[in-house]
Formats: C-alpha cells, structure tokens, sequence
C-alpha cells in the first residue's frame, strides 16, 4: 500500500513541477503584438489568412483574424487543347468544363488565444487554443 501512495505523491509533484514551470513560462511578455499570414492549397481551391495577436496579460492574447479563399465546384474539369487542326487559328487556350462563376469567400473574426503549453522544446513549439467568431 506504501508504495501505491508514493507513486501518487510521485505524479502530484510531477504535475506540480509541470504546472508552475507552465505558470513560468506563461508569463513572459516579451512581445505586445504580433502578425502572422499564412496560406493553403487545397482540393478545391485556395486560401489565405492574416492574424493578429494582441498581448492581453501573460499566457493571453487578443485575436483578430482575416481568412479570403477561392472555392472550386468539385465536378470542374479542365480541358487542355491538344487539336492541331486549325493551325492557323492560334493556339487554344484550356477550357473548364462546368465552370459557370468563382465563389470567393472572406471571413473576419474577432476571439481570443490561451497558451496551453508555452515554450515546449526550448521554445520551438507551443500549443494555444484559439477560438474566434465573426461574420
């Protein structure tokens, strides 16, 4: 039984040292602002996004967020132009087949970012939650 309580006291002080060192690192400001832009491919299209982080006290931060992207209708099919009947006729450009229009779409959010586990790894890697909302 002795043993079964210190491996429990074992744990509580792991996860004790784990918490403050948590704690600790969470409450380094070094910055008030930051800006990140990102992008992506996808099946369907692309996408863009900028944020913008605003300190709020340690571990916390104030977001904002701007997301533009472009989507493709999945049953779009691009046509090369490989006859070379009509020579004279120029070079034919690629035609997409089911194409009516493009959708863009842009998002903006308004949230906030909570450091879960600040500098992993001597500061390489952090793992936040973020949420946000908007239109």
């Amino acid at each position: 039984m002795q043993s079964l309580k210190q491996e429990k006291d074992k744990e509580k002080s792991r996860f004790r040292e784990w918490k403050n060192y948590i704690e600790k690192e969470a409450t380094t400001t070094d910055y008030n602002y930051a800006l990140s832009i990102g992008a992506r491919l996808n099946t369907n299209g692309w996408s863009g996004g900028l944020y913008f982080l605003k300190q709020k006290n340690a571990g916390k931060q104030i977001l904002w967020e701007l997301h533009v992207s472009e989507i493709k209708h999945e049953k779009e099919i691009k046509q090369e132009h490989t006859e070379t009947s009509f020579k004279n006729l120029g070079k034919g450009r690629p035609y997409i087949f089911g194409k009516i229009n493009n959708v863009y779409s842009l998002q903006l959010g308004y949230g906030r970012q909570q450091s879960l586990l600040p500098a992993l790894l001597d500061g390489n890697l952090s793992v936040s939650l973020r949420y946000a909302a908007g239109p």
